[in-house]
């Protein structure tokens, strides 16, 4: 997200950082179905080595093929940043959103592949399969997200609100599995539009802060950033 702030300009940001919150989300909704096959085909101790092994491979080719881009100033002052950034109502006000946005997709969607073994009396591998309709939806909200904002403008928010309270509320009481597929897929793209929207405007908010801060420190890049 970071990156994001600084490379790319406004007009391109929340596209950007939308497609970025997608290809994330479709990883975490796809590796449940990975998951769910090693598990089923083989054991579920496989996962843990497979995925631990697929890291590190990431990492090293992450280690090389990133840029290594320099600070851009020498001396952090924590206490002046958090300040800057605490004090400023309207940062505090998106940042506080966004942890509502997360705190209700992470606090279900954890217990969303149970929730649907516990209705269907699916095996682990048709749950992830099911499941991987959330991670479609968001990386097709990453692309049209920027699409929707500009068509709906002052709307935008409240209707993908609408649109992610519904889907839950849908995810939560029917055991139909059309129903729950839909569900998923309204459920994520809300939350990847929202989420994009929400960071996009964070980045804005006090830009100055944006870039130098974090290069050097994670803890007021999520502050700042995400």
């Amino acid at each position: 997200m970071a990156l994001i702030g600084e490379v790319f300009e406004q007009n391109e940001r929340q596209k950007s950082i939308g497609k970025v919150m997608g290809m994330m989300f479709l990883g975490g909704a796809s590796a449940t179905l990975i998951g769910g096959i090693l598990a089923y085909l083989g054991s579920w101790r496989a996962v843990y080595f497979i995925y631990g092994l697929g890291e590190f491979i990431l990492a090293l080719i992450m280690l090389k093929k990133l840029p290594k881009l320099p600070g851009k100033i020498n001396k952090l002052n924590l206490s002046s940043v958090y300040k800057q950034a605490l004090s400023n109502q309207k940062l505090v006000a998106v940042v506080s959103t966004i942890m509502l946005v997360g705190f209700s997709v992470f606090g279900s969607f954890t217990y969303t592949g149970k929730l649907i073994q516990s209705k269907t009396g699916y095996n682990i591998l048709l749950v992830g399969i099911v499941l991987t309709s959330f991670g479609i939806a968001t990386v097709i909200g990453g692309r049209v997200a920027p699409k929707l904002r500009a068509k709906l403008k002052n709307k935008f928010l409240l209707i993908l609100g609408v649109i992610g309270s519904l889907s839950l509320y849908l995810l939560a009481s029917t055991s139909s599995i059309t129903l729950i597929v839909i569900s998923l897929f309204g459920f994520g793209l809300a939350f990847v539009s929202l989420q994009s929207t929400l960071v996009s405007t964070a980045q804005e908010t006090m830009p100055a802060l944006r870039e130098p801060l974090c290069h050097l420190h994670p803890l007021i890049c999520l502050l700042v950033v995400q």
